[in-house]
C-alpha cells in the first residue's frame, strides 16, 4: 500500500484553511525529518497571518477587499502544495512522518490514513485542591486528548476527555496521593495515537 500526502486541503473553506495551515507550521518547526522545505515555516506562517487578515477584511468589506482574501488564500494554498510535495518526497511512505508534518497521509485509491502521533505531557499543574491541570503540546489533526490517571501500580483509569491541549482538568483527586499521569491524542474515526509517557505528580 503506498502512501501520499492528501491535498485535500485545498478543497477546504477559508474558515477551516486557517487552522490546517496552523497545524503544518507547527509540524514543520523543529522537525527533525523535514529540516528544509520548499517554504519555510517561518515564510508559510506570515502568508497564512496575512490570509487570516485578508479574511477578516473581506467578511464586512468590499469587492476588492474579497478579491485581495481570495489572491491570499492562492498564495497560502501554494505554499502547502509546495510543502505537501517536499514532505512526501522525504517521507518515503511513512504515515506517521507525514502525520508530524501537520499534513494528512492517504492511500492512493483515496482513502486517508489516520495515525496520531505519540502524546507529550508539557506541564502538570496543582490547579486548585484535588485537581491537576494537564497541559500537552498540541497535535497537529488531533480531535481531542484522553487523559489517565493510576496510583501505585493499580489500573490506569479514564478520567476525562477534551479539545484542548492547553488543559485537561482532571478533578476529584486525593490530596497528598501521588499519581501517575499520561494522555494520548485521538484523531478523526476514534483513531488513537500511542499513550504519552507518564509524570508523576502529587495532588494538593
Amino acid at each position: 500500500m503506498t502512501i501520499h500526502v492528501s491535498l485535500g486541503f485545498a478543497k477546504l473553506n477559508d474558515k477551516e484553511l486557517l487552522p490546517f495551515a496552523a497545524g503544518v507550521v507547527l509540524g514543520l518547526t523543529g522537525n527533525p525529518d523535514f529540516t528544509t522545505p520548499t517554504v519555510t515555516a517561518l515564510v508559510l506562517d506570515g502568508h497564512r497571518k496575512i490570509f487570516e487578515d485578508a479574511l477578516a477584511t473581506a467578511n464586512k468589506g468590499s469587492v476588492a477587499d474579497t478579491a485581495a482574501k481570495n489572491a491570499a488564500r492562492a498564495v497560502l494554498v501554494d505554499d502547502l502544495r509546495q510543502n505537501a510535495t517536499y514532505v512526501e518526497s522525504k517521507a518515503g511512505g511513512d504515515a506517521a512522518k507525514i502525520t508530524s508534518t501537520g499534513y494528512l497521509p492517504m492511500t492512493h485509491d483515496h482513502n486517508p490514513v489516520v495515525t496520531m502521533p505519540k502524546a507529550k505531557i508539557k506541564e502538570i499543574i496543582n490547579s486548585a485542591t484535588t485537581q491537576l491541570l494537564v497541559r500537552v503540546l498540541a497535535i497537529a489533526n488531533a480531535h481531542s486528548y484522553e487523559a489517565q490517571v493510576q496510583t501505585g501500580t493499580g489500573p490506569w483509569l479514564t478520567v476525562v476527555t477534551s479539545s484542548q491541549a492547553r488543559g485537561l482538568l482532571i478533578e476529584g483527586l486525593i490530596p497528598g496521593t501521588t499519581y501517575n499521569v499520561r494522555v494520548r491524542a485521538v484523531g478523526a474515526n476514534r483513531s488513537y495515537g500511542e499513550w504519552s509517557d507518564a509524570v508523576t505528580h502529587i495532588c494538593t
